[in-house]
């Protein structure tokens, strides 16, 4: 499981977060993301850092859940500051399961994503965290 698509699970879990509780406090607009991986194979965590704008159709909940057609979420709670989440996703080499939480504050976030799947017979397990900040309007 390469770094790149635990970057692009991250950011299409604080998509959908943003889905499951449309009225979490979330501004569109440019945001600097760090995410921390962490898995068996790899011997220390890798940090990523990147930029994504986000717009307000983006965030809406019909546009993000067109992007999430792997993977089947569960058990979701959410409130205004806080979603968690089960899910099972299909495909990317095998199947795979996990939970998550996400915090927003309005122009901050945090969250965890633990992951697991088999491979060719081993178990796998990633966790990843991440933190965000909006720096200001997309450009």
């Amino acid at each position: 499981m390469s770094v790149r698509y635990a970057i692009l699970a991250s950011t299409l879990l604080f998509s959908t977060a943003a889905a499951a509780a449309e009225d979490m406090q979330i501004s569109p607009g440019m945001w600097q993301i760090q995410i921390t991986s962490k898995m068996p194979m790899l011997p220390q965590p890798t940090v990523k850092s990147l930029q994504q704008c986000f717009t307000a159709s983006q965030i809406s909940p019909d546009k993000i859940m067109q992007n999430s057609n792997d993977c089947e979420f569960t058990d979701v709670q959410s409130s205004r500051s806080q979603v968690s989440w089960k899910m099972h996703c299909v495909g990317h080499g095998g199947n795979m399961t996990g939970s998550g939480r996400f915090n927003s504050r309005g122009d901050s976030m945090d969250g965890t994503l633990q992951m697991s799947m088999e491979m060719q017979g081993q178990q796998i397990t990633m966790d990843h965290q991440w933190s965000g900040k909006r720096i200001g309007d997309c450009k």
